[in-house]
């Protein structure tokens, strides 16, 4: 508790952030598929939630429950009715709000141009970063369902922004944070494959 405001303190709200943007998440998103046709809470959102926190971890990020907040609400503006006013009114922290905005792509923006505004975001680029792993680690299952849709968003997009998000994030394919964030997310599509 902070003496001088009577408020909790930051770090006491923190895992109340995590959980109020996980619920969002779930409602927001609740009747909406991945591009498995599978329920895209559990199968694109929590996957992006345990490696951004499998990245905090590994980078030991003070600002870890915001990257993990981030994580789960990384969509919420880009596919449901919740803008980031909205996501301010619910409580959720500024700067998560902030690098949800980042990573959100603006209606007919090419591709390259939400890359860029998400590198320049010290948390959405992180944020990002796990979102294409994600996408990465994922690929061979949209592979069996569309082979050509799968080949095209992993040569055509996924590889050119890994590239410049790894950049951003001062990181490589070989730095142990990296490697952390494929294994959780190995996990994930190992969980979902039972």
């Amino acid at each position: 508790m902070n003496t001088r405001t009577g408020h909790p303190s930051e770090s006491e709200q923190m895992p109340t952030t995590v959980a109020r943007a996980m619920a969002i998440a779930r409602a927001a998103h609740a009747s909406q598929r991945d591009k498995q046709h599978r329920d895209y809470f559990d199968a694109h959102l929590t996957p992006i939630a345990h490696g951004a926190e499998a990245l905090a971890t590994a980078l030991d990020a003070a600002n870890a429950p915001h990257l993990v907040a981030a994580a789960w609400l990384h969509d919420v503006v880009e596919d449901t009715p919740y803008t980031p006013d909205a996501l301010t009114a619910q409580g959720i922290h500024p700067s998560v709000v902030s690098a949800v905005d980042s990573v959100t792509r603006r209606n007919g923006e090419p591709y390259p141009d939400l890359i860029t505004r998400s590198c320049a975001h010290p948390l959405g680029r992180l944020v990002k970063l796990v979102d294409n792993s994600w996408n990465l680690v994922s690929n061979p299952d949209l592979a069996v369902i569309d082979p050509e849709r799968a080949r095209a968003l992993r040569e055509e997009r996924y590889l050119p922004a890994r590239a410049r998000l790894l950049a951003a994030a001062d990181l490589t394919e070989r730095s142990p944070a990296i490697l952390r964030v494929r294994d959780a997310l190995v996990g994930e599509r190992e969980r979902l494959a039972r």
